[in-house]
């Protein structure tokens, strides 16, 4: 899956720092670990056993890891989603911070499976791990897709404050940058 052209045309006329920026960049990133973390898993279905699966097995505990070192992301685009709400833009953010909590429950969970698999037998291993991969993989491509096309968008209109849009920013900053920094 690729995000459309049009959709990154629309970021590109922000300023490199603009929050709505950052947040893109890094759902680009992010996007980079799923396709990895997609194909690594497509490639562990296809082995008879762990004692094939060393490197794969290592690539999907790298990949469950930094999916759940998105929490900043997370908690950065929250601040967001408080001064939408606060612009009486409330249902599409409101959804957006009770998906993030779904998610961090299967990135959590998909964590301790990779970094515990060797109390699983391989075939429960494997079905776990394609299971929350497939998962991960869709859910979270559905939700930046919404929030790339449409949330983020409908904050750059209805934000019209370069005062806020930089009160934002340091809130962010405070916050930290786990994938990338603005700076």
């Amino acid at each position: 899956m690729k995000i459309p052209s049009k959709v990154k045309e629309f970021y590109k006329t922000l300023p490199e720092k603009h929050v709505l920026s950052v947040l893109f960049a890094e759902h680009e990133l992010i996007l980079e670990i799923m396709i990895k973390m997609k194909d690594a898993n497509s490639q562990l279905q296809t082995l008879s056993g762990y004692g094939e699966a060393d490197d794969i097995i290592e690539e999907l505990q790298e990949c469950s890891k930094i999916l759940l070192d998105t929490e900043t992301h997370l908690l950065r685009e929250e601040v967001l989603f408080a001064e939408m709400i606060a612009k009486n833009i409330v249902g599409p953010p409101r959804v957006m911070i009770m998906e993030h909590e779904m998610l961090l429950k299967s990135k959590n969970i998909f964590f301790n499976i990779m970094n515990d698999y060797s109390s699983f037998n391989w075939n429960e291993f494997k079905i776990q791990v394609n299971d929350l991969c497939i998962k991960l993989y869709y859910k979270l491509w559905d939700h930046m897709q919404r929030e790339n096309e449409e949330i983020f968008p409908k904050a750059y209109k209805a934000i019209n404050d370069d005062e806020l849009w930089s009160k934002m920013s340091d809130e962010c900053d405070k916050i930290g940058y786990e994938l990338i920094s603005p700076i």
